[in-house]
This record gives C-alpha cells, structure tokens and sequence, in this order.
C-alpha cells in the first residue's frame, strides 16, 4: 500500500500520462503510476514472452499529444497518446537513435 501522496508531495503535471494495459497481436505494454512523478512501464513481447520493466523516463510532446519515454541504457521506449482517443498509444522503440518498432496498441 502507498499513501495518497507519499512523502508528502503532490504531483502536477500539465501532461499526465494515460494509465492501464493496451497491447495488439505483438506486444502488450501496461503504464501505471508507482509515486508522483514515477511512473512504471511493463512491456511484453506476445511471441517469446520476453517483457521488461522500467521507471526511468522522461516527458516531452504536447499537452494534446503527450510523449513518455522510458529508458534502459542505449534503448528508448516512448509512448505517445492524445486525450482525444484514450484507448489507443503509439508504442515507439529506439536503440542508439534509431528506430526498432513503431506500433499502435490498443485497449
């Protein structure tokens, strides 16, 4: 169990991320929140059963069209949504800069 607001901080944010599981024949991605301004990404690949999890990321995009990107060493995993259409996410995965997937999932 964690608090409300733990450590006593509230987060604020002008581009909150969507939460909850969206995935397509490849892959299945679930975003919750872990604590404010921490947020866990699980992403599992449907044809090995290969799945990560990470915590680090960072924010960029719009406020219509948010970006998290998700880091593990020289691999970014960034997914972007727009509040217009809360059950689809593009799910992009770069290594060293260049692109490996770009996927849209759905809930």
């Amino acid at each position: 169990d964690r608090p409300e607001t733990p450590y006593g901080y509230e987060e604020i944010n002008n581009c909150p991320p969507i939460s909850g599981d969206f995935a397509n024949a490849n892959w299945r991605v679930s975003i919750s929140r872990w604590e404010p301004a921490a947020y866990l990404y699980r992403g599992v690949d449907r044809q090995t059963g290969a799945s990560i999890q990470l915590i680090d990321f960072d924010i960029s995009g719009t406020t219509e069209r948010a970006q998290y990107r998700f880091h593990n060493g020289d691999t970014t995993y960034q997914v972007s949504f727009q509040y217009a259409d809360p059950d689809t996410i593009r799910l992009q995965v770069y290594q060293l800069g260049q692109p490996l997937l770009n996927e849209l999932l759905y809930r």
